[in-house]
């Protein structure tokens, strides 16, 4: 019996570490040492910035904000979603991929501390005997206070449909594919302790 457990060890314990990297949450590409999302007392959510080089598919961008609202609420955090998007002029993803100190400590609303910046890199469609719709999305969180970015990931979001019906759903595939992205981002993105919400 004792011999039968000894040769069970080693399958135990790998299926140990195997569930344990299955259940691990996934990680962002960058976060900040020593960020605690429990010090995030008021979020704000920027306007989304269209990075696209074809802009040629209009699509209304701003539901990513409100989809990123209404995620960090569900994750327990205070938000405030900036509506006006003067602060955005001429700003590029290369400005926020290496955004300096000085400029994080000035941009967005006086007030805040906490931004959250998402950007859309990508949004196609391609039609052909069905369809398919493809998205990047960037998220950036920046720290006003300290002038960092303590948060950053990008997801990539595909759909697609073959055939007939493939080619009357074209205009909703990128719909899905920019949904998609989001949902992957936000996975990341950390859960607030419920007992420190802000109010």
């Amino acid at each position: 019996m004792k011999k039968e457990l000894l040769h069970l060890c080693p399958i135990i314990s790998a299926a140990a570490i195997l569930t344990g990297c299955a259940t691990a949450p996934p990680r962002p590409s960058h976060g900040a040492a020593g960020f605690r999302p429990e010090s995030m007392d008021i979020v704000y959510v920027m306007p989304v910035v269209d990075s696209r080089m074809d802009k040629k598919l209009t699509r209304d961008l701003d539901k990513l904000q409100r989809w990123a609202s209404k995620n960090l609420k569900s994750k327990h955090y205070t938000v405030k979603e900036v509506a006006d998007r003067n602060c955005l002029a001429g700003l590029t993803g290369e400005d926020l991929r290496e955004a300096a100190p000085d400029w994080i400590k000035a941009f967005g609303p006086s007030e805040a501390r906490w931004l959250l910046i998402i950007e859309v890199d990508e949004l196609v469609r391609k039609l052909t005997f069905g369809s398919t719709g493809q998205a990047e999305v960037a998220l950036v969180v920046l720290d006003k206070q300290r002038g960092t970015v303590v948060w950053r990931d990008k997801a990539l979001g595909r759909q697609g449909q073959g055939g007939l019906l493939g080619m009357l759903m074209v205009s909703m595939l990128d719909e899905a594919a920019l949904e998609e992205a989001m949902n992957q981002l936000m996975l990341k993105f950390p859960k607030k302790p419920k007992s420190v919400t802000s109010t």
